[in-house]
């Protein structure tokens, strides 16, 4: 794929979102915001021939870091729960973002298809971690519940160092 390729891709998307004409910059950059609230980045790597799709999909609560970020790993596992796309974090500013690299994007059918499945699937990791801390809240209490107690009231469970 070719930068003047990717500008072609990336002026049909114009065209079908009902946007003037875009193309991107001279480091093969462009953004767009899709279905009104959510961001996709485009980067196109000429060494490769490549696209990079990728947006924020949620930010990390510092409460929250082990349940998050275990989240995100078992998702990432053979990219099962991602559709092919890659979740990961940013450091300093805790943003999680989805993020995908792809080849062979010449044709509009074919990208437009791609970059579809890319926004559903950042729409679905928005949707879980705005969700995660009442999961977590309820896993917690039931955690508390079902923990054997031994015969003083005291947890079976200890952590001896």
């Amino acid at each position: 794929m070719s930068l003047d390729c990717f500008n072609q891709l990336i002026g049909q998307l114009a065209q079908e979102v009902g946007l003037p004409e875009m193309k991107a910059d001279e480091d093969g950059y462009c953004c767009i915001q899709l279905d009104g609230q959510y961001t996709v980045h485009l980067q196109f790597e000429p060494d490769e021939g490549e696209v990079l799709f990728f947006g924020t999909v949620g930010t990390l609560d510092p409460d929250l870091a082990l349940p998050t970020c275990k989240l995100l790993l078992e998702a990432n596992m053979l990219w099962l729960e991602t559709g092919g796309a890659t979740l990961a974090l940013q450091s300093g500013e805790n943003s999680i973002y989805l993020q995908q690299r792809l080849s062979a994007l010449t044709e509009w059918p074919r990208f437009s298809e791609v970059l579809s499945r890319f926004v559903d699937q950042m729409a679905a990791w928005a949707k879980r971690l705005e969700e995660l801390p009442d999961h977590v809240q309820a896993e917690d209490s039931d955690d508390l519940v079902d923990e054997p107690l031994g015969e003083s009231g005291e947890p079976k469970t200890q952590i001896r160092l």
